[in-house]
This record gives C-alpha cells, structure tokens and sequence, in this order.
C-alpha cells in the first residue's frame, strides 16, 4: 500500500493490528503505532481499541 500511495483506512488498520498481535511481531505494531500517530487515527475508537488489545496480547501492559 504505501508503494501505490494508498492511504489505509481505520478497518485496514485494525485488521492489520490484529495480525500482527496474532503473530507476535511487536516491532511491525509499533511502527503501525507510530503511523496511526501519524495520520491522525488516535481519535478512532475501533484503531485505539485494538492498538490495546494488541499490546495486551504481546504482553506490554504498559503501553496498553
């Protein structure tokens, strides 16, 4: 997507979160993280919900 320049959706990017969670690759939800800051997304309570839920299940209760 960002090779074409398509901006994601709050869908896609909560779909993406729970992948990622799923596998276990913190790295990837934390530069998801970041672009959620990014592009405003914050405020999306379905994005916002599942960032906590991400970090709740690779164990970073902190972020959560």
């Amino acid at each position: 997507m960002q090779l074409s320049y398509v901006k994601p959706n709050f869908i896609i990017i909560s779909s993406i979160l729970l992948s990622c969670a799923t596998m276990g690759a913190l790295e990837e939800v934390m530069d998801i993280h970041q672009r959620v800051v990014e592009n405003y997304f914050v405020s999306n309570v379905v994005v916002v919900k599942s960032l906590i839920g991400m970090y709740a299940t690779c164990g970073i209760i902190q972020k959560a």
